[in-house]
């Protein structure tokens, strides 16, 4: 049940895209609308949330959003000479949309709870964790066409919760779906969901190589070679605002 304290207004952007926890999101802001809001979140130094949506379209006229996003956290800024701006983020904490208004910018605020998962012990998850690593492996391997990945060429975090969401970030798998995973609570049925469609994804690409067809769409390449999940450590953090500059 929630309480007033837990929660939030929060500024909403929503796109044709999920985001998850620790997944980077780009954005080229252009609508004025949009340069307010982002302006705002960077003078108060707080995140926006960022939802799916349901119907609409990311330009003109406000959307109708999904319940479920995902809080983004601001790192780093290019600004151009005509005020558009070169947006680079991560993706923090989930959060339901309890209700939203739309401001004198034509931008939406939400007041919003964070969405947080239900307790999974680690001893009921690890076989699957362990599967889906390499699963996940083995479908790189396949869209990249090297066949000498390895473990240590693919960073997935230890923590199974969060290994899901950087699955989900890095396939190509219909927004629909990754929706529903962001919104699910039990780290458990992700993990059951992504090995079984992880599964479905190998056959299916080992099956167009065998034909002598590429395993991949030319669409999915390039997907997963710029979508990779940020580590929550200063480093690598720092790593992103040196790219975000230039």
């Amino acid at each position: 049940m929630s309480t007033e304290a837990s929660i939030k207004s929060l500024p909403l952007f929503p796109l044709h895209n999920v985001l998850f926890p620790l997944s980077p999101l780009q954005l080229h802001v252009f609508e004025e609308r949009y340069k307010v809001m982002i302006n705002g979140c960077i003078e108060r130094k707080e995140p926006f949330g960022v939802v799916l949506i349901r119907e609409g379209s990311e330009v003109g006229q406000s959307a109708l959003p999904f319940e479920i996003g995902c809080m983004a956290h601001i790192l780093a800024v290019k600004r151009f000479e005509d005020d558009r701006m070169l947006l680079l983020a991560i993706g923090g904490n989930r959060f339901r949309l309890l209700d939203y208004v739309q401001t004198e910018h034509n931008y939406l605020v939400g007041k919003v709870e964070i969405l947080e998962d239900e307790p999974c012990p680690v001893q009921s998850t690890q076989e699957l964790h362990n599967e889906l690593s390499g699963l996940f492996l083995h479908y790189l391997s396949l869209i990249t066409g090297r066949e000498d990945l390895s473990d240590a060429d693919v960073t997935l975090p230890d923590d199974p919760a969060l290994m899901t969401f950087a699955v989900a970030a890095m396939t190509s798998w219909p927004l629909s779906v990754k929706q529903r995973l962001l919104e699910s609570t039990s780290p458990l049925t992700r993990l059951q969901e992504e090995v079984v469609r992880l599964r479905e994804d190998i056959r299916e690409m080992e099956a167009r190589r065998a034909q002598g067809e590429p395993a991949a769409t030319v669409e999915t390449v390039p997907l997963v070679l710029r979508v990779h999940p940020i580590a929550e450590n200063y480093e690598e953090r720092q790593r992103y605002l040196h790219l975000g500059r230039n």
